[in-house]
């Protein structure tokens, strides 16, 4: 099996500097898709057994809590980039 994906979160000695996340992808975009999706699915199973819900209804928490997580990483982004968010 290829290292496809990579994930790290580096934490600075600074206490003034937010930890920075490191995503690094090799491969085509067939692999980097199938790792992804394959990371998600086991997440999915394990958030089902942990709560004894059904996969399906397990998918769709996991669907609103990812919503909720890209939406408000977007607008911090966009805070970032309009100067707002500096200190």
């Amino acid at each position: 099996m290829r290292n496809v994906l990579k994930v790290g979160i580096t934490e600075s000695k600074d206490k003034n500097k937010e930890p920075e996340f490191k995503m690094s992808l090799s491969g085509n975009i067939e692999e980097q898709t199938a790792a992804i999706a394959n990371i998600h699915h086991m997440k999915i199973k394990q958030i089902a057994q942990l709560h004894n819900k059904l996969f399906e209804e397990a998918l769709s928490d996991y669907f609103e809590a990812l919503k909720a997580i890209v939406l408000a990483m977007n607008k911090h982004e966009e805070q970032q980039s309009n100067g707002k968010g500096k200190g």
